[in-house]
């Protein structure tokens, strides 16, 4: 092997072991994204919002099934799927105390969603806590855009939602 040979056969491990670590820097970021992306769970261990694997707080910006502990097991508190539906309404003649004569949406999903979980503290390191989550988005409804906030609150020993 001369030297030009070896020379460029230098480069080439270099160059493969700056590729390698780029890889494994990326294979990070990746990991460290998941788990910041990991569901948030309002779960003081007395109430609980969801199955206990999914977020909390649904697409539409409402809460997911609710439950309640007793004895070690968790009970619903509500029997549907969508167990606690909102609904938007533009229009209508403003007579009726719920006026839904006019254009009526029903759990539309938000878009440029934004989850705050500044509010909310792990009790298991990640996932289940207790304290508040804000969610934010628009929906568009009769062609009108609507911003959409919502926050969700359990304390450490509380049995409500607020």
């Amino acid at each position: 092997m001369n030297k030009t040979t070896m020379k460029h056969s230098f480069n080439f491990m270099t160059n493969c072991q700056k590729k390698m670590k780029l890889l494994v820097f990326f294979f990070l970021l990746i990991n460290f994204s998941t788990v910041i992306a990991q569901s948030k769970i309002l779960n003081n261990g007395l109430r609980r919002l969801g199955s206990g694997s999914e977020n909390s707080i649904n697409t539409s910006g409402t809460p997911n099934q609710p439950f309640y502990n007793s004895g070690g097991t968790w009970y619903k508190l509500t029997y549907s799927a969508n167990p606690l539906d909102v609904i938007y309404a533009v229009g209508g003649t403003g007579t009726n105390v719920w006026n839904n004569e006019g254009v009526n949406v029903v759990n539309p999903a938000l878009t440029n969603v934004n989850y705050d979980y500044s509010g909310f503290t792990a009790i298991d390191g990640v996932q289940n806590g207790y304290g508040t989550i804000k969610v934010s988005g628009n929906i568009t409804v009769n062609s009108q855009l609507f911003l959409v906030e919502n926050t969700y609150t359990i304390l450490q020993n509380d049995k409500f939602f607020t």
